[in-house]
């Protein structure tokens, strides 16, 4: 109870114990206080690790928008998806419809300290299932850029204690560079919900390669019409003005009248 009271202001949601989590882990046996911290921000409620047989891991097929899990908070906000703070877990990502609900995380001087020992943590503890290996990862994907960090903070979900946004970028940036995960081998508890967002982001892009394509050819329509017109103007223009000059082929002539008789 005591190091879990301890452990509490470390939290990266900053949320408190509740009574019923405290007496749950204040009786369980870890083998060092990282595994009771880890413990408490992996075994919720909205939290479900289950490790899938061999032959279904091979079964994941996800198609990754270049090096990154799935595209940055921009790319997401012009592909219509919506991202909310999501109060819980920092664990707890869900995705409805097209309404991202991401944890919300402090940044201060404990939170890369925090997370790169929860994940050195899991990297090495074969039993550990890699949560924060996949938040992480996910994390560094949404944020690439300052205007990421942004979004994300008018959105509730990163707020700053201290630091720029370019430090908050960089942090996410640089949890990830020694990362050993490969998400085929291995299980990641948000796999359906990255899954989702890269099919909502193909979707769209496709809808807007359609618009595109059609907007290019009633371009071309419209530029076709208007030369058949202009042209139908110009020989209508010159028709007009060549009858009114030529004589008519109808037109009747009267014969010469007869020369006079000799005198």
């Amino acid at each position: 109870m005591l190091a879990l009271g301890f452990f509490e202001p470390l939290r990266p949601g900053k949320d408190e114990f509740e009574t019923f989590m405290l007496h749950k882990h204040a009786t369980g046996d870890y083998i060092h206080l990282l595994a009771l911290f880890h413990s408490t921000l992996t075994l919720g409620d909205n939290i479900c690790m289950q490790q899938p047989a061999k032959s279904e891991r091979k079964k994941t097929h996800l198609m990754f928008p270049g090096k990154r899990w799935v595209h940055d908070a921009k790319t997401l906000q012009y592909a219509s998806i919506e991202v909310r703070n999501n109060s819980g877990s920092i664990l707890d990502l869900k995705l409805k419809g097209k309404m991202l609900k991401i944890p919300t995380i402090i940044i201060d001087d404990s939170t890369g300290p925090l997370l790169r020992n929860s994940i050195s943590f899991e990297q090495n503890n074969h039993s550990a299932a890699p949560y924060f290996c996949c938040l992480v990862v996910f994390m560094d994907s949404i944020v690439d850029t300052i205007e990421d960090v942004k979004i994300l903070r008018d959105a509730g979900i990163i707020k700053q204690a201290k630091g720029e946004d370019e430090e908050v970028t960089n942090l996410f940036n640089n949890l990830t560079k020694e990362l050993v995960f490969d998400i085929d081998k291995e299980y990641c508890y948000m796999t359906e919900q990255i899954e989702n967002i890269n099919r909502l982001c193909r979707a769209h892009d496709t809808r807007v390669r359609i618009c595109l394509l059609l907007a290019r050819l009633n371009y071309k329509g419209l530029l076709t019409t208007y030369a058949s017109i202009l042209v139908t103007v110009i020989f209508s223009l010159f028709a007009a003005k060549f009858s009114s000059y030529s004589p008519s082929l109808n037109q009747y002539y009267p014969p010469p009248p007869p020369p006079p008789p000799p005198p």
